[in-house]
């Protein structure tokens, strides 16, 4: 049996294991080179506002939020009205009297 080398085999075929190499490093320099255009650019935007536009920013935030959580509530207040829970995982009346 020959041996052959990756390097002067000229019949077109690498291992897949190269191949997934390959991709994983690809992926990790894509990843990371992607956070970094992120950090930079919330650095920029960060600079660009002043401290009464960050607190507005975080006034509104803060009404969405609660507007989204009495809007959640009331779903559920309606859903529980809804399909109220009849059946005690107890069991019946008559079992639970049972117990002193």
């Amino acid at each position: 049996m020959m041996k052959r080398r990756i390097i002067s085999d000229q019949h077109a075929r690498i291992p897949f294991s190269l191949i997934g190499v390959f991709l994983l490093l690809g992926s990790s320099v894509t990843a990371v080179y992607i956070s970094r255009l992120e950090l930079e650019k919330s650095k920029e935007i960060a600079r660009s506002l002043d401290v009464n536009e960050i607190e507005d920013l975080l006034y509104s935030f803060e009404a969405d939020l609660t507007n989204a959580l009495n809007l959640a509530g009331l779903k559920a207040l309606k859903e529980i009205g809804k399909h109220p829970v009849i059946q005690s995982s107890l069991g019946t009346s008559g079992q639970i009297n049972q117990y002193p």
